[in-house]
């Protein structure tokens, strides 16, 4: 489908420049050149006649240019641009953007002027994404005397794109390895992909209700996570239900944060936590040690230490015979809890005969 460009409200002659812009919030000219017939030095001129109110470009091609020649072609661009007065709607230099208002073109251009339009050169190509243009329609009406010196706010095109570089081709999930998932998220899925470029991706899940209320959540991974551009391992979000009741689908799709391209969705099943009932209520059910039945300490009867020899009560009850039955510590070598003193050997805090207490280093 060729180009076409179009002055709406007007009969009569005009002039049409095309060039070529950056895809930034301030608009600057593009180092890369416009080429095919009624080009020159990368800008694309053509006069419309009385007769004509639009015009369309054909065989209009862009001929990129390497990173190392982007400084010294945008120069040079700036120059002739600035020379006869097509910069109009770009940002050059606040110097040289003040007189834009000039009529008079071409217009002579100034040893300082260039050294401006060289700085500013220098500093737009570090920044200069050479993988996506614009092209900007200006349209000059011819004033009294005949000049093409009015005019019109410039139009610019939607992005085009390097047909080599990743965010010019189209989004599509190819596999994943996972296609369903509990509400709660937080599960790896295994994602491959056409190319896509790591820093520009996201994984988006949604939701449309009958309303035409949406919801959305975006799958948690990081630019590390994206291997080689064509796959992503990422976690899944959690559903904004984490209640439910039975399974439910929702979408998946890839979406590219700087245009907001999206890929055609996937469907993915959430489903309801799994909880085990009888280990619940099983867990509600049970009994937790009475440790009154143990006796308290230093009475003789055992203070719930475990016994290590005699014939008296199981653990943890009756009252000391004296018959060797003794109870082993695994505490400190000493105690001084209470009142009490205990050395290594010896017995003491029990009321009967030799309820002593052994203990251990």
């Amino acid at each position: 489908m060729p180009i076409s460009y179009q002055v709406c409200n007007y009969q009569g002659p005009a002039r049409v420049v095309v060039q070529l812009v950056t895809s930034t919030k301030e608009v600057h000219l593009h180092a890369h050149s416009l080429v095919g017939k009624q080009c020159d030095k990368g800008v694309y001129v053509a006069d419309l006649q009385a007769k004509d109110s639009s015009i369309s470009f054909l065989n209009l091609g862009i001929l990129h240019v390497t990173r190392k020649k982007v400084s010294k072609t945008l120069e040079e661009r700036m120059i002739e641009a600035f020379r006869m007065g097509y910069n109009h709607g770009v940002a050059i230099h606040p110097d040289i953007d003040a007189l834009q208002g000039e009529t008079c073109f071409p217009r002579d251009v100034t040893e300082h002027q260039r050294a401006l339009i060289s700085s500013a050169a220098v500093t737009h190509s570090k920044v200069m994404d050479l993988s996506v243009v614009h092209l900007m329609f200006t349209a000059l009406l011819p004033d009294s005397e005949g000049r093409f010196t009015r005019r019109l706010d410039p139009v610019i095109s939607d992005p085009i794109y390097d047909s080599k570089a990743p965010n010019a081709s189209n989004l599509k999930i190819v596999r994943m390895d996972r296609t369903a998932g509990c509400v709660t998220g937080g599960e790896e899925v295994y994602l491959l992909c056409d190319k896509v470029q790591k820093d520009d991706i996201q994984v988006r899940f949604y939701e449309e209700d009958e309303s035409g209320q949406i919801w959305e959540a975006f799958g948690d991974f990081s630019p590390t996570d994206v291997h080689r551009q064509f796959a992503i391992v990422f976690k899944t979000p959690k559903y904004q239900d984490l209640h439910l009741q039975k399974p439910i689908s929702v979408s998946v799709q890839l979406k590219r944060k700087s245009d907001n391209e999206t890929s055609e969705p996937k469907p993915f099943t959430y489903h309801p936590q799994i909880i085990d009932k009888e280990e619940v209520q099983r867990k509600r059910q049970k009994t937790l040690p009475n440790f009154q039945d143990l006796g308290p300490a230093g009475t003789g009867e055992g203070g719930g230490m475990y016994r290590v020899g005699g014939a008296d009560p199981a653990v943890g009850g009756g009252p000391g015979s004296g018959e060797g039955s003794s109870y082993y510590q695994s505490f400190p070598a000493y105690s001084n809890y209470g009142t009490d003193y205990f050395s290594h050997g010896t017995s003491g805090g029990g009321i009967g005969d030799g309820a002593g207490m052994k203990h251990g280093m």
